[in-house]
């Protein structure tokens, strides 16, 4: 995992070495305060021309309101049929939410587990790739204490998210600008390739994850 400051928050690559000659990299970027954007992935397979992400909104101390957003580029459309597979997929299908967009699946009832599907089929035994990631999120509670966790080395994008948090409230305290703030960061894009294994990820897809150029029309990474 390797992160790169950039003036909207950052730019993270993961790199999965596939053979020799070939890797697979994977893209993320983190808009502040709270915009993720994601190389997609359906079915275990790159969508080369998708990009998704999350919005994790503050509704008070404790809780948050998540928007999940994908879009096609490059003249590819999503189309209803596609879209509806995808939410499916991802345990946010229309079935799978109350009237107020709250999840059928949630604490209250252990995310409608099946032990048999866990025991047999899948590590979770919990359906929906978003619902097993908020199964784990929900069940620490709301306020967790982070000195007892053990960060690695892959956990470099969480470290630096936090750090970065932690100025954007000092800087606001202070009355000094926020980062993440500008409409033209919406221009970026989050991608995944298999690039040859001698070239540095951010070097062979630094016009895609920035097809318009810089974000703010200067330096994209901080040194």
């Amino acid at each position: 995992m390797e992160v790169k400051l950039a003036d909207y928050g950052y730019l993270c690559g993961a790199t999965h070495r596939l053979n020799d000659q070939e890797n697979m990299i994977w893209t993320a970027h983190f808009v502040m305060p709270f915009h993720q954007l994601r190389a997609s992935f359906v079915a275990g397979q790159i969508q080369d021309s998708m990009t998704e992400g999350h919005m994790w909104v503050p509704m008070d101390d404790e809780n948050c309101m998540v928007y999940n957003w994908m879009y096609g580029f490059a003249g590819a459309a999503i189309g209803p049929d596609k879209m509806a597979a995808i939410e499916q997929a991802r345990g946010r299908g229309e079935q799978e939410q109350t009237a107020d967009f709250r999840k059928i699946r949630n604490k209250d009832n252990d995310w409608l587990i099946d032990r048999r599907i866990q025991k047999y089929e899948t590590y979770t035994g919990i359906e929906g790739i978003n619902t097993q990631d908020h199964a784990i999120t929900e069940s620490m509670e709301p306020i967790v204490d982070r000195t007892r966790e053990h960060l690695g080395t892959t956990d470099r994008a969480v470290v630096i998210g936090r750090h970065l948090l932690i100025q954007a409230a000092h800087n606001l305290r202070q009355g000094k600008e926020l980062i993440g703030l500008r409409p033209s960061y919406y221009k970026i894009r989050a991608i995944g390739k298999v690039i040859p294994t001698q070239v540095h990820w951010l070097d062979a897809m630094k016009h895609e994850l920035y097809p318009h150029g810089s974000a703010d029309g200067s330096s994209t990474f901080k040194v």
